[in-house]
């Protein structure tokens, strides 16, 4: 006998784990949505009403709280692996990765080099939900100029570690420790084979660069939030074999000038652009000294000397370097974010006194100079200063503030310097222990150390 009500004697074609999803009867088939297809079809059908019911489950089994549907997003609150502790997360409908739910614009943190700077490391952010990619299976390492970027709407979690990605992490751990607002940021470095400075500015990585920041708007516009760039970095300066001494810097600056005006074209102000001063490479020296001295915005920024950073034989950033390095340019990237500006000391003059027995460098820069007492690079005594030409047996004995100008070092000679052509080397193909005062509670250890020169000395 079956009571009214009692369905146990309609046939079931298709069960879940939770339930029938479809049975039938003399009228036909009878088919159960699932909550969250009712709240899908409630969308495209633009129901008006309280916000339907979505159920937590279609998360997984996680701790998830107050789901919402907003647009193409599904909106919640959740504990999740990490360090974020319990706080706001959205995932889109279209598919992608659990990100963070954060105030303020979507940032984009890219990058444009060679094979260096798209190095991976099997390493995991500390942010997963704040330092994202595109959701291309391609990674925040890139295309390596072997294909074009495809278009992209939804974001995905980094499956390794890049140098991009650990400088956003290192600048989301900061703002997290300093109790500020965590942003979302977008990554992805691009790169090809290049043999010069003009062809990496017109090549594949450079097309793939604008379409990645084209990708940014597009995440951006789903969340109905504007776009932003946090910072470009170039880093191409070993892989460049062809391109003349001389026009390496007019390369450069025109290399800027593209990307400032690519970006004012697509709607963003002229982006901080980093890079890093290669002192491994004597023949650059000059350029790069040029470059600092003289940038070619004002958003240019020099965020270290490479030999602050460690590097294997293949000149590739170690762990330890690969750590540091993301440290300082994140807390650059800050700098320049915040008004503050950014400057590594750089050696602009060096002039004897009357006997000739002692030298006083200049540096320009933002903060007091001195040599770092601990020496963490093995740079000497000599503090990375190397004197040049004929100097009749005249060494560098000693090296002390100048009492009068926080922005000069005076270096004491063994004997009277001859008259001649003489030059000054600071960490030329070699370690130095010169930086200024500038310290950060929030980015620890990051430090700024001056920049490689050679100076005519005067006087």
């Amino acid at each position: 006998m079956t009571r009214q009500g009692d369905d146990t004697t309609r046939p079931v074609i298709l069960r879940a784990r939770n339930g029938d999803v479809i049975r039938a009867d003399e009228t036909g088939l009878t088919l159960r949505l699932s909550d969250e297809v009712v709240a899908d079809l409630r969308r495209r059908l633009g129901a008006t009403g309280a916000p339907a019911y979505v159920d937590a489950a279609c998360l997984g089994d996680v701790d998830a709280w107050d789901l919402r549907d907003i647009g193409d997003w599904m909106l919640f609150q959740a504990r999740l692996p990490g360090t974020d502790g319990p706080r706001g997360y959205r995932r889109a409908h279209a598919g992608g990765a659990v990100i963070a739910e954060t105030g303020g614009p979507v940032w984009g943190l890219f990058s444009l080099g060679g094979s260096r700077r798209a190095l991976g490391t099997g390493g995991a952010v500390r942010f997963p939900y704040h330092v994202v990619t595109a959701d291309d299976d391609i990674g925040a390492s890139g295309h390596a100029g072997l294909s074009p970027a495809a278009p992209v709407s939804t974001v995905d979690q980094l499956p390794e570690a890049t140098l991009d990605s650990a400088i956003a992490d290192a600048y989301v751990t900061a703002r997290h420790r300093a109790m500020r607002a965590l942003p979302l940021i977008y990554t992805r470095g691009e790169s090809d084979d290049a043999a010069r400075l003009s062809d990496l500015a017109t090549g594949p990585a450079y097309d793939n660069l604008m379409a990645a920041i084209g990708n940014l708007s597009a995440v951006a516009d789903t969340m109905g939030k504007p776009a932003r760039i946090l910072a470009i970095g170039i880093d191409y300066l070993r892989e460049d074999v062809l391109t003349p001494l001389g026009a390496f810097e007019p390369a450069m600056r025109d290399l800027v000038s593209r990307i400032d005006n690519a970006l004012w074209a697509r709607g963003f102000s002229a982006p901080v652009i980093t890079t890093m001063f290669d002192g491994s490479v004597p023949d650059r020296i000059a350029a790069q000294w040029a470059l600092a001295l003289r940038p070619p915005s004002p958003s240019y920024v020099v965020t270290g000397p490479s030999y602050a950073f460690d590097t294997d034989r293949h000149h590739r950033l170690t762990p330890a370097g690969f750590n540091a390095r993301a440290c300082v340019e994140a807390a650059a990237i800050d700098a320049m974010h915040a008004g503050d500006g950014w400057q590594c000391p750089i050696p602009v003059l060096a002039e004897t006194d009357k006997r000739r027995t002692r030298i006083t460098v200049r540096f320009a820069g933002l903060s007091p100079v001195c040599v770092d007492a601990d020496d963490p690079f093995g740079a000497g005594s000599d503090a990375g200063f190397d004197l040049m030409g004929d100097t009749d047996g005249a060494a560098i004995t000693g090296i002390a503030r100048d009492l009068n100008d926080p922005a000069a070092l005076i270096l004491t000679l063994s004997g009277a310097l001859p008259r001649g052509d003489i030059a000054l080397r600071y960490a030329y193909g070699r370690a130095g222990a010169v930086r200024d005062e500038w310290a950060s509670d929030a980015y620890v250890g990051a430090r700024r150390w001056a920049l490689p020169a050679e100076l005519g000395v005067h006087g």
